[in-house]
């Protein structure tokens, strides 16, 4: 294991979840509105976006899926929640989303899926949008599902987490890997609805 990885969740682990953070809440809430807005002048802190919020820091074991109709907002916050991973807590984080995820495998073959699955902390948006099914020299792959399982072992021995989006419901998402990985799905997220109207 990479000793800085190794450092870091030694340090996670020794820690209790209000020292893991190093922030307060309302000092987490404040950077999060201050990067929405630089992304977005319009954004506001709704109960939409304090969900989700919410939903990134309930559970530092694991990942979350959050789940939805279109236009809540969900990409633009874990957009946010990149930053403030990166930026504030250190922890490199990168967000993609699943068709561009699909495409550059196209592009750049498997050393671009090996280095996706090394990231401390990926965010995979709009998870089930990707074509599913690719040819790959005679044999069928699911991109998304290829990147999980190598993720779900980077998780186990780890603690890399990873994060998601989609417009589909969690069943739905779930038959799209079934059976290679739902159960390793449980494993690594958490599920939260995100419910509300659509702000487009």
């Amino acid at each position: 294991m990479n000793p800085i990885i190794k450092k870091y969740i030694e340090h996670q682990q020794s820690l209790s979840v209000e020292k893991r953070l190093k922030f307060t809440p309302q000092e987490i809430q404040s950077a999060w509105v201050a990067v929405g807005t630089r992304l977005n002048k319009n954004y506001t802190l709704d109960e939409i976006a304090i969900r989700i919020m919410q939903g990134c820091f309930v559970d530092l074991s694991k990942g979350t899926i959050f789940w939805g109709t279109k236009g809540l907002g969900k990409t633009l916050n874990m957009d946010i929640f990149a930053a403030i991973n990166t930026g504030l807590f250190k922890i490199h984080t990168e967000c993609y989303e699943a068709e561009e995820i699909e495409y550059n495998y196209k592009a750049y073959g498997a050393e671009y899926i090996l280095k996706l699955s090394d990231l401390l902390c990926l965010v995979i948006n709009d998870i089930g949008r990707e074509s599913g099914i690719l040819n790959d020299y005679g044999t069928d792959r699911n991109i998304i599902a290829d990147l999980l399982a190598l993720r779900y072992r980077k998780f186990q021995t780890g603690g890399f987490r990873t994060f998601g989006t989609t417009n589909g419901k969690i069943e739905d998402i779930k038959k799209l890997y079934v059976p290679r990985i739902e159960d390793r799905l449980k494993e690594m997220f958490n599920f939260c609805e995100v419910k509300g109207e659509s702000k487009r």
